[in-house]
């Protein structure tokens, strides 16, 4: 199991490097946006505006992505015929579904893990205790995860039927 995990990410490296970069660019813009917050000055309107206005185009640039990394792994195992070669093999269809999979959300956690993180620190050094929800940030990566997934099943399934 562990050389097919290997094997997919070494097929979509690609995947995973689009995702640590992208990863750091969400960084780079959100500490000055959350570092320009003050205590006292609530939020000025133009950093909402400009967080609104990078974060939707970016996330759904992310989210046709990920998307597009399960069609890509599904269309090059049908075009390839990976699945029917490594299934000659001792290795059954369920172990290679299960591999990309595994695969799959790597580059999502790959991308997630990182923002996470920076933003629980982030928002603990310049925003106040009584403002914010403690479990904000855990609900939000929760969700986001689940949708990047739900997202990568849509193209997987994609992927493998014809004509799409």
């Amino acid at each position: 199991m562990f050389t097919l995990i290997k094997r997919e990410i070494r097929d979509h490296i690609v995947y995973f490097i689009g995702a640590a970069v992208l990863s750091a660019i969400f960084i780079v813009i959100s500490i000055p946006i959350i570092s320009r917050y003050n205590s006292i000055n609530r939020a000025r309107y133009d950093q909402g505006e400009f967080s609104i206005g990078i974060g939707v185009p970016v996330t759904a640039i992310v989210v046709i992505g990920i998307c597009g990394l399960g069609v890509s792994q599904m269309y090059l195992d049908r075009s390839r015929k990976i699945s029917a070669f490594l299934s000659t093999l001792a290795v059954s269809r369920d172990a290679i579904l299960s591999a990309r999979i595994i695969s799959g959300i790597l580059v999502i956690l790959t991308f997630l893990v990182p923002l996470t993180i920076t933003n629980v620190v982030l928002l603990r050094l310049f925003v106040p205790p009584l403002l914010i929800y403690p479990g904000i940030v855990f609900e939000i990566f929760i969700a986001v995860f689940l949708m990047a997934f739900a997202c990568y099943c849509i193209g997987l399934q994609t992927g493998w039927t014809s004509g799409r």
